[in-house]
């Protein structure tokens, strides 16, 4: 870095110093240089995915199940168990925002009905529907 001094006033070439005398200049004024990014923001969606463990699903027909004004056909069932995961074979799943939800799940051949309230705060949720 070159100083140029005129009339014991010194200033530096690309860095703001100011000195008044050869022997006592202000210090460096610090230069912000670094650009703050703001962290990823957390995932806002999620999903639930509905499943039942019944074999007699042919005697009560399909089960319909509403969630945030949307109604999704279940079609099959799991037996001794639940599915290994979000999207397996014989569930239906809903995308939603996190937020808390009140559902709603019907047989098309019988009265029973099945509701219950769940709250959407991760990427993936499994819930068992009973009758």
């Amino acid at each position: 870095m070159k100083n140029f001094f005129v009339n014991k006033i010194s200033f530096a070439i690309g860095v703001c110093t100011i000195c008044l005398t050869f022997t006592s200049c202000i210090k460096d004024l610090p230069v912000n240089t670094t650009v703050n990014t703001p962290p990823p923001s957390p995932p806002s969606m999620g999903s639930v995915y509905f499943w039942r463990e019944d074999s007699l699903w042919v005697y009560y027909g399909h089960v319909f199940i509403s969630i945030n004004n949307e109604v999704k056909t279940l079609n099959g069932w799991y037996e001794g168990g639940a599915p290994a995961a979000c999207g397996a074979m014989a569930t239906v799943g809903f995308n939603l925002p996190y937020a808390n939800y009140i559902w709603k799940a019907w047989k098309s051949n019988s009265t029973d009905t099945a509701k219950g309230n769940i709250t959407i705060t991760q990427t993936c949720i499994l819930n068992e529907i009973r009758f």
